[in-house]
């Protein structure tokens, strides 16, 4: 067994034994890394993939899939309650942290007040973000109740790719001339990929310079591109 695998192995041992005897925890997280191979795989797993190893009960799997969510928890909480995410490095932060251990696509709307500090956190879809899938008269609403001034988008790439698909830049067009239209501005579209992330305003990947007449100063002051590379 090669180094990384065994202290990846060691570290599930450890998370097993909250409710198993050492000796049960040390063949059943043997037995899930020779299935899965890494520590990320069996954290991702659903509770239905885990209970076929031999040994795994209903009990244990759903150890196993609570602690991503408990991770996401942790992630959201260090930021605070109402956390200022003025600054490509702060969403980008915070937009990671909704992505623990998501092993499918999902997307959100951030909505921010006029200096970047966050009202709420909305969950939009599960799947591709299409226009098709992403309802605008939704954003629109869940916006103008929050009064936001300001919003942004995010999704995951649970492939591990950051560059943005067709679909995300058309999107994040049509979005944007949506929020116009109620004098709402959407200061960027985070891709979380792999333990990285991508600012769609700053990469200048998007044609017709949508993000022209949004000022920087006011919302995000910038900030590496990325984070962890493509």
């Amino acid at each position: 067994m090669d180094a990384l695998k065994h202290e990846e192995q060691r570290r599930l041992e450890e998370i097993l034994e909250g409710i198993l005897s050492k000796e049960q925890a040390a063949t059943l997280s043997k037995k899930m890394m020779d299935r899965f191979g890494k520590l990320k795989s069996v954290l991702e797993a659903d509770a239905d993939e885990l209970v076929m190893i031999d040994g795994v009960t209903m009990r244990t799997a759903q150890w196993i899939t609570l602690l991503p969510a408990l991770c996401r928890y942790c992630g959201r909480e260090a930021f605070g309650a109402c956390p200022q995410l003025d600054t490509v490095q702060a969403l980008g932060g915070y937009c990671k942290t909704l992505f623990i251990g998501k092993h499918f696509e999902q997307s959100y709307l951030i909505c921010m007040n006029g200096k970047g500090k966050l009202i709420r956190t909305q969950m939009l879809q599960r799947g591709t973000l299409t226009e098709s899938h992403l309802y605008l008269r939704q954003l629109v609403e869940v916006t103008l109740l929050t009064q936001a001034s300001c919003v942004a988008l995010t999704h995951n790439h649970p492939g591990g790719t950051m560059a943005p698909s067709s679909d995300d830049v058309v999107t994040t067009q049509r979005v944007f001339e949506a929020m116009r239209g109620i004098e709402v501005a959407l200061v960027d579209h985070i891709i979380v990929a792999g333990n990285g992330f991508l600012s769609l305003r700053m990469d200048g990947g998007l044609p017709g310079g949508i993000w022209g007449g949004i000022s920087r100063d006011r919302y995000l002051r910038g900030g590496e591109q990325r984070e962890g590379g493509r």
